[in-house]
């Protein structure tokens, strides 16, 4: 099933690109005054097959969607019998520039519609987790610091080798993955790190003291988990599968996991 949705998915992105190219094509063509005999979708025998227009355009879909092309009018073509009264028409009758922009129109149509595409990704945005930290490990830099978890990091300052060396300014943390940017040279280069924090009580800060430390940012283990910091999570039930044990012990689809095994401690994720 995985391999079908796969090969589904890619047809559907070659057809949608394949479209749009062949359309800059088309549309700048008619715009020329280029009388346009095909628009076809994939290559080999015709699935679908119709005529509109004035030009009486034959627009086709077939079976291979690996590709596309539009035919227009051209004497060169020698299978082509093309009328007098339509000679002024035939693409090969058009000037350089009308020849140029016909050719370029459908690359740049794939490039209109990337810039389309990632700017509506960028309007819906993309959810990530918040900086809130889960209780750290005993003897990790993050339990040293003081955190205890449930505090939300919201930026961080780097204080190079001493602590009383302000190097730059306050870098602000809006999600996880930006925690883990604004930590990872800095830890790895030994150097000391205050983290600004929102808790219960308000604002606070955290000294990391890397110095001595050593960090392997492309190790096995996550250099943040070496740290003391992992993301706090709210575990909740969202769908219960027939057949397993989750149902018979009592779990309901809403329900929020908060220890495992009588710890005590909310699982991190």
């Amino acid at each position: 099933m995985t391999l079908l949705t796969t090969l589904l998915a890619f047809a559907v992105a070659i057809g949608v690109l394949v479209v749009f190219h062949e359309l800059g094509h088309y549309s700048v063509a008619r715009l020329c005054g280029v009388k346009v005999l095909r628009f076809s979708v994939g290559f080999g025998t015709p699935l679908l097959k119709w005529t509109m227009g004035r030009d009486r355009t034959e627009w086709t879909v077939c079976a291979l969607p690996l590709g596309g092309y539009v035919r227009m009018l051209d004497e060169r073509d020698e299978t082509q019998v093309v009328a007098p009264e339509d000679r002024a028409r035939a693409f090969n009758r058009q000037s350089v520039y009308k020849r140029f922009a016909i050719v370029a129109a459908g690359p740049v149509a794939n490039f209109l519609l990337a810039i389309a595409l990632y700017a509506g990704l960028n309007l819906a945005g993309v959810t990530e987790p918040v900086a809130r930290i889960a209780p750290p490990a005993a003897g990790t830099l993050a339990a040293r610091a003081g955190l205890s978890g449930g505090e939300l990091i919201t930026g961080v300052r780097d204080n190079g080798k001493s602590p009383d060396e302000a190097v730059g300014d306050e870098m602000p943390v809006r999600s996880w993955e930006d925690l883990r940017w604004r930590l990872v040279d800095p830890m790895i280069e030994g150097q000391r790190v205050t983290l600004v924090a929102r808790t219960r009580d308000g604002r606070a800060e955290y000294m990391l003291d890397a110095a001595g430390q050593h960090f392997d940012a492309d190790g096995e283990q996550d250099f943040m988990q070496r740290l003391g910091l992992t993301p706090s999570a709210r575990v909740k039930v969202g769908q219960l599968l027939p057949g397993g044990a989750a149902g018979p012990a009592g779990l309901r689809v809403g329900d929020e996991i908060t220890a495992v095994d009588g710890s005590g401690a909310a699982p991190r994720i």
